[in-house]
């Protein structure tokens, strides 16, 4: 990282100096992070919105509908 007057920006990443050098994935292991990928999503979607999360969402609607 660098800093620029008190922030921290993080550095560019390094373009490779041979872009054929370029590790690619074979197109089974796509195929299989992309159903994993798929299925951790989908996993999440189905949990519960936590009550903590509703209640500040029902705060913040109250206070916009009485402004």
């Amino acid at each position: 990282m660098r800093k620029t007057d008190h922030v921290y920006e993080p550095e560019p990443p390094a373009e490779p100096e041979n872009r054929d050098a370029v590790t690619r994935l074979p197109g089974v292991a796509t195929q299989l992070i992309g159903e994993r990928m798929r299925s951790m999503y989908a996993s999440m979607v189905r949990e519960p919105v936590p009550d903590e999360l509703l209640n500040l969402i029902r705060q913040l609607e109250a206070k916009e509908e009485s402004e």
